[in-house]
């Protein structure tokens, strides 16, 4: 609640799908990308981790902001894997590390 008692908007709760299609692994973000993010992030790393084999393609269509774990975790995946990034907001596009131009494309 704010100052004068009125209830203040929470950010969307980050909800993270990973799966498998094909040789790559596909993982859905959605939500709010922030250091409370980070334990969910943490276990979605151990389930890229477990089913990967070459490339991870990131979906960004539903989130709404990245920050701190939500970069480190972009970052993380880039440095171990292929990433391809999908559906990047115009809004976080400045957000997001130099690794998205740098990611191959099909």
């Amino acid at each position: 609640m704010d100052d004068h008692g009125v209830p203040t908007p929470r950010a969307p709760a980050c909800e993270v799908a990973v799966q498998r299609v094909g040789t790559q692994v596909v993982v859905r973000l959605y939500g709010h990308l922030d250091d409370r993010a980070a334990p969910r992030l943490a276990e979605a790393m151990g389930e890229v981790e477990q089913i990967v084999i070459t490339r991870v393609v990131v979906d960004l269509d539903e989130v709404d902001a990245i920050e701190g774990a939500g970069l480190d975790f972009l970052v993380g995946l880039h440095r171990r894997w292929k990433v391809r990034l999908l559906n990047t907001p115009n809004q976080l596009r400045g957000r997001i590390p130099r690794m998205a131009s740098t990611t191959t494309a099909d």
